[in-house]
């Protein structure tokens, strides 16, 4: 069975963050945030932080689109605009993968 991880990039530096998923063992990170960009933390932009685990031979893959909190469709949220994960799931587009 595989073990998975939840982590935050926090204001770490691109190098620090690399260094604990090393540590960890960690070899693919999934990306679950709707909008990959940070104003913030420019380090962790989708790009930049894609190269930066290649580099490092760590794989990422972006789900934002189907896991991130953030959704057009009105009918995936419940009555106080929260995003209905259980809906989600329901939904072909989630199934397919």
């Amino acid at each position: 069975m595989q073990t998975i991880f939840t982590v935050g990039h926090s204001v770490l530096t691109i190098i620090e963050f690399v260094e604990i998923l090393d540590k960890n063992n960690i070899d693919t990170i999934v990306d679950v945030r709707s909008v990959p960009y940070s104003k913030y933390n420019p380090q962790f932009n989708q790009e930049v932080i894609k190269q930066e685990l290649l580099k490092s031979k760590i794989q990422y893959l972006f789900m934002g689109h189907m896991l991130g909190a953030r959704y057009d469709d009105l009918s995936l949220l419940d009555e106080d605009k929260i995003v209905d994960f259980k809906k989600v799931q329901q939904t072909k587009k989630f199934q397919k993968r």
